[in-house]
């Protein structure tokens, strides 16, 4: 039996800022292909906490003492950034054993969510990992803390672990390699777009999927709103993945408030949160909400059992 995915998708696809899309499995691929939440079964599967690694604690408690000078740090952490970077390129090498040990090298790296199946004919724990809220939360490896001739682009996402974890910047193509396809997509983008140059960037197999809306996105729940669409959509069991990036941060914070209130309903979060930092005051200006806030905020998320990412 075919079961229903829904993937919310908050400005992931083409030209989009805000998106709502929903996908169904395919059961005949690999129980290793199906998106995490959904494995072995949602009925079975309970958020226990959420485990931030020490690296990640470390990080917390530092920009609460003090202004940190991120990029200096990050540089000085380059041997945790590679393990960081190297779980992400070679995930079987985050195996997790129930039996938890702080002290191992990739533990204090990785940050993790415990799960219990309750079907199990034994209570058994599964852990997640999801890549640390570290530095400024993207690739440590890109600008602006790396300068030299390596130097990734600081839109690189090749330092996100999925669940399940791949590589694929595309998305809608990153999940379809794992068993999920994308049945009814829902748009919103507010900078004016020509009909015709949109729809011809569109891939061929998401135009009888997608609902472009070239309009502001709401933070409102009518039946039109993306909100809206997802309390009407979803189901129990359904696997939600959201991104936001609207570049609007009083709007950006009212719907982040109201995804609280259905927390339950999300399995991925994708977030591009501009805060004030120096390093990134080229790119997001001069800001009132602070890196501590930020780091802050990710915390609380992730504690909701909400894999929340940030997004480039």
């Amino acid at each position: 039996m075919q079961q229903r995915v829904h993937y919310a998708f908050v400005g992931v696809l083409m030209f989009a800022c805000f998106t709502v899309a929903i996908a169904r499995f395919h059961s005949s691929g690999a129980a290793a292909a199906r998106p995490f939440t959904q494995s072995p079964d949602t009925r079975c599967l309970r958020f226990a906490r959420y485990i931030p690694s020490k690296w990640e604690s470390d990080w917390l408690q530092l920009s609460v003492e003090r202004e940190l000078a991120i990029c200096d740090l990050v540089n000085k952490e380059r041997s945790n950034s590679e393990l960081w970077l190297s779980g992400v390129l070679h995930p079987d090498q985050l195996i997790f054993p129930q039996s938890r040990n702080r002290g191992d090298v990739i533990d204090s790296v990785w940050s993790l969510y415990k799960y219990h199946d309750t079907c199990a004919p034994k209570a058994k724990v599964i852990y997640v990992p999801i890549e640390p809220a570290v530095g400024l939360l993207r690739n440590p490896l890109a600008a602006p803390c790396n300068t030299g001739s390596e130097a990734l682009d600081v839109e690189d996402r090749d330092y996100l672990y999925l669940a399940p974890p791949d590589l694929t910047n595309d998305y809608p193509e990153a999940y379809s390699n794992k068993g999920v396809e994308f049945d009814e997509i829902w748009s919103w983008e507010a900078e004016e777009t020509g009909p015709h140059e949109y729809w011809k960037s569109v891939p061929d197999e998401y135009v009888s999927k997608l609902h472009f809306y070239n309009t502001y996105a709401s933070d409102e729940t009518g039946p039109a709103a993306p909100l809206g669409i997802l309390h009407r959509t979803f189901q129990q069991g359904d696997f939600v993945v959201i991104k936001l990036d609207i570049d609007n941060e009083m709007l950006e914070s009212k719907i982040m408030q109201q995804l609280i209130h259905v927390h339950h309903m999300i399995g991925e979060l994708f977030f591009e949160k501009h805060f004030d930092a120096v390093e990134m005051r080229p790119y997001f200006g001069s800001l009132i909400t602070s890196y501590n806030d930020t780091l802050q905020m990710f915390n609380e998320y992730r504690k909701l059992g909400i894999r929340l990412h940030y997004w480039p």
